[in-house]
């Protein structure tokens, strides 16, 4: 195995890329304040960049971290209430705040009327089907912990006992262009699209005859376009077949950008917060949510979208 290929699997992301995310947190003054409150000997510890990819912090049903005291500062290298004021710091610092608000207008971005013509130009050319700007699905993630707010049912999602739905657009190139995170796990794919800015207010998102492509799940619309649903006793006509194959064709590239973005994050997939009725607790799972969007969108503009080295393979529906 490669040096790159093993540093993909340690961190989920290349060592170039690492770099490059290092040297841009740099310009923005973040790395030396994230690091000047790691003041402990830190030979044994990983980089706050690295820790972004952890996946083994378990927690218990109440939400605490399950680890004991000792085992907690030999993982963490400080104390839980030290970590604690630091994440606490790092929430309310307007350094950092700043640093995510300046990098979430860089790197969420909808395209504007050029860009959307080369993405359609690019999908019309390998998938047969013009005017076609990006292509959305909804997904499902995860919720560890129970929620303990008055609407807890509405978080029973399709496939996990809770679960938030999000809705997600991606261009050809596997980058997130808008998604709209929040919802419960029981709300509806096409419930949500219609709560997004791009379904309320399409003459900003789309010029004359651009649309979106997508699953059966969505209503079809001047700016939706959905797959043919085969309902029970009806046979399906030939060009309807035709055109669902090759729909299906180009909606792989949604689960690989899906595939991408739940594989870097596995926190994605196993989120350990609680949603009580304090909003704030539902507003904070949506900020790291956000982060994760903008990294991703990061690793795909810095080239690093390769998975072939990767060991995951994660289904969009998740």
């Amino acid at each position: 195995m490669s040096y790159q290929s093993m540093c993909k699997k340690a961190i989920a992301t290349s060592q170039r890329t690492l770099r490059a995310a290092s040297a841009l947190l740099e310009t923005l003054r973040l790395k030396s304040i994230v690091e000047s409150r790691y003041s402990v000997e830190r030979k044994h510890r990983k980089s706050p960049l690295e820790s972004i990819f952890d996946d083994d912090l378990s927690e218990s049903e109440d939400g605490t971290h399950s680890f004991n005291k000792l085992e907690f500062e030999r993982k963490y290298r400080c104390s839980r209430d030290a970590l604690d004021r630091i994440t606490e710091e790092i929430k309310t610092h307007d350094v950092f705040k700043k640093g995510r608000r300046g990098l979430r207008d860089k790197y969420i971005t909808w395209p504007d009327e050029n860009e959307r013509k080369q993405i359609a130009r690019r999908i019309e050319k390998k998938f047969f089907l013009p005017n076609a700007v990006s292509l959305m699905d909804g997904t499902l993630l995860p919720l560890t912990i129970a929620p303990s707010c008055d609407d807890a049912a509405d978080y029973h999602g399709r496939k996990f006992r809770y679960s938030l739905t999000v809705n997600v657009i991606n261009d050809d190139h596997r980058r997130i262009r808008a998604y709209l995170a929040g919802f419960p796990g029981s709300a509806h794919d096409n419930r949500v699209w219609k709560h997004m800015k791009q379904h309320e207010q399409t003459s900003q998102f789309f010029s004359e005859l651009e649309y979106l492509l997508c699953d059966t799940a969505y209503e079809p619309d001047s700016f939706c376009v959905p797959a043919y649903k085969c309902q029970s006793g009806y046979v399906q006509q030939r060009d309807e077949e035709q055109f669902n194959t090759c729909l299906a064709r180009v909606r792989v590239i949604t689960e690989h950008s899906m595939g991408l973005w739940k594989g870097r994050f596995p926190w994605l997939r196993n989120i350990c917060m609680k949603i009580t009725n304090d909003p704030e607790s539902l507003n904070s799972i949506v900020k790291y949510i956000d982060s994760t969007v903008v990294l991703h969108n990061m690793l795909i503009e810095f080239g690093d979208d390769d998975d072939e080295d990767f060991p995951w393979r994660v289904e969009s529906r998740e």
